[in-house]
């Protein structure tokens, strides 16, 4: 009966290990830039410094 156990446990925990795997990620950068800037958007205000903050998230959306 033991081995029976272990033998669900083991399977359990395989189906949780592969579902697991299977996250969308959502990847994205942010700048921080003046007020007056954001109401002025025109090419020129685009910043062309490397971002301040940039981000990986695990996200219930699939954008393929």
């Amino acid at each position: 009966m033991f081995k029976l156990k272990q033998l669900g446990l083991v399977a359990a925990l395989a189906v949780a290990a592969s579902s697991a795997s299977a996250v969308n990620v959502a990847s994205g950068k942010l700048w921080h830039v003046p007020e007056a800037v954001t109401f002025n958007a025109i090419p020129a205000n685009v910043p062309g410094t490397t971002a301040d903050v940039t981000f990986d998230v695990n996200s219930p959306f699939n954008f393929r």
